[in-house]
Parts: C-alpha cells; sequence; structure tokens
C-alpha cells in the first residue's frame, strides 16, 4: 500500500477484455512511478491511496490487476 499523487493518464490500445473502459492513471509516490487502475474517481492532481496483489485484485471485480486507486 502506498500514497501518491496521480499525475497522468494512460492510454492503452491493446488490453484485456476484462479491462476495457477502465480508466488507468499513473501515480507518482516517493519510491517509484506506478500506473494503477482507477476505482475511486480519481483525476490528475489527486493524493490517492494505491493497493496491490490480491487487493487490488478484489477492488477491480476480479480484473487481472497489479495495483488500484481505492
Amino acid at each position: 500500500m502506498l500514497i501518491g499523487t496521480v499525475i497522468n493518464t494512460l492510454e492503452i490500445k491493446q488490453c484485456n477484455p476484462q479491462l476495457e473502459n477502465q480508466n488507468i492513471l499513473l501515480v507518482k509516490s516517493m519510491e517509484a512511478l506506478t500506473p494503477a487502475l482507477d476505482q475511486a474517481g480519481a483525476q490528475v492532481g489527486d493524493r490517492v491511496l494505491v493497493v496491490s496483489g490480491q487487493a487490488a485484485e478484489k477492488y477491480c471485480m476480479q480484473s487481472p490487476a497489479d495495483a488500484a486507486i481505492i
């Protein structure tokens, strides 16, 4: 789990069908830049909480996600 700031949105041209119509945001934390699926309606400039692993999959309705904004 980490706290970061949304710095940009990402556009994916080819992805898993389960990820269609999902927003992917780029989050900057003290450690790194992390792409994450947006489950909270965040926008650029917002401070967010990012979870990873099984917690991310739970919040993303079993979509193949490594990180999610909650």
